[in-house]
């Protein structure tokens, strides 16, 4: 089965060369209701190419937005013309992480006529054929409470890498570690290992509230589990865990600064 084209609203067949190489045939225009394909409107001249399955398109690598993964491998299903004239040489590029599955786009300029689907190897490290314009999505923002100390930050980024890709028992445990830096500043005359003892301190010096001091202990639990129990972490505790530490974090270092901030701001007003 030949892959289908759209141009300007129109499907057109089109085939493969023995090389594998798209071309495009002269058959008959087919409408596009009858294809499943959605009308595209004139001002736009997009032209779709599919991905058969018999034949093998192009790759590119990147780091995946969805699961974290650095340095990924992407499977590129599809690609258009992103212009609104045929003379427009920017291709977006659909393709699927080898990991996650999950789709990405990516914009690049044609240097030569080639297509990315025709390249063979990574068409964002062949600058010669292609010149990357953008990525989406774009990859994912840290949320690293302001204020913590660097090792802290350091523990907390590492937990959300991990559960971004989907390691829940490292994320667990990393998030454990987070929190368990995070307390020390407060209690750091108890051993570093007696982190229910810090959480206990701390409520009972009214740091944190009760709720947050039974909430604390869920986290140190679940952590613990993660480490060092049979049973494998879950997506839904990572999750809550993720909830939990930075809720924490923001409460004993962000909250407090933002408060000297909006207090530095009246005094001078």
């Amino acid at each position: 089965m030949p892959s289908v084209e759209v141009h300007c609203g129109v499907a057109r067949h089109v085939g493969f060369s023995r090389k594998g190489l798209l071309r495009r045939s002269r058959l008959p225009t087919i409408c596009p209701a009858r294809l499943g394909v959605p009308y595209l409107p004139p001002a736009s001249c997009y032209s779709f190419r599919f991905d058969n399955g018999d034949q093998t398109m192009g790759s590119l690598v990147h780091d995946c937005p969805h699961c974290g993964t650095l340095k990924s491998g992407f499977t590129i299903r599809a690609e258009f013309n992103c212009g609104n004239h045929l003379a427009n040489r920017e291709e977006a590029v659909c393709a699927t992480c080898n990991n996650c599955l999950q789709p990405v786009c990516a914009v690049v300029f044609l240097v030569t006529s080639m297509l990315p689907s025709q390249f063979q190897g990574d068409i964002l490290q062949a600058p010669d054929y292609f010149i990357s314009r953008a990525f989406y999505p774009a990859k994912l923002e840290k949320d690293t409470p302001d204020g913590v100390p660097l090792a802290v930050a350091r523990a907390y980024d590492q937990a959300a890498a991990s559960r971004h890709a989907g390691h829940w028992d490292a994320a667990c445990g990393m998030y454990r570690r987070a929190m368990e830096l995070g307390l020390k500043a407060f209690s750091p005359e108890i051993d570093a290992w007696k982190i229910e003892k810090r959480i206990d301190k701390m409520a009972a010096e009214n740091k944190i509230t009760p709720e947050l001091q039974t909430w604390a202990h869920e986290l140190r639990l679940d952590g613990n589990d993660a480490l060092h129990g049979e049973e494998e972490a879950t997506k839904e505790m990572a999750d809550q865990m993720h909830g939990l530490c930075r809720f924490l974090l923001l409460y004993l270092y962000t909250l407090p600064l933002q408060v000297e901030a909006a207090k530095t701001r009246r005094a001078g007003e």
